[in-house]
């Protein structure tokens, strides 16, 4: 489970980074609902689902190249960073 939330954090995280800026995860939930193969190829289909001032709301589903197989369904909350703010000053 570990290795999947790694990937769901940084796949949905390089997204609001790179769409609205600067973000630090706040919380993630994942449901897991079908084990991944080793060695597997999955999709990441993630999206913003609400933004709150600094707060970023998002959802995202992992499923199997073929979308025959839905892995996990996660969603997250994200904290965008002041301008010149870094993590280690929170």
């Amino acid at each position: 489970g570990g290795c999947i939330a790694t990937i769901i954090d940084a796949t949905v995280g390089t997204g609001i980074v790179h769409s609205i800026g600067p973000a630090m995860t706040a919380n993630l939930n994942i449901d897991y609902q079908n084990p991944i193969p080793l060695g597997s190829t999955v999709i990441i289909d993630s999206q913003v689902e609400k933004v709150d001032g600094r707060k970023v709301y998002t959802s995202c589903q992992v499923r199997s190249h073929d979308d025959a197989v839905l892995h996990n369904k996660a969603t997250a909350l994200y904290i965008t960073l002041k301008s010149g703010e870094s993590e280690a000053q929170l």
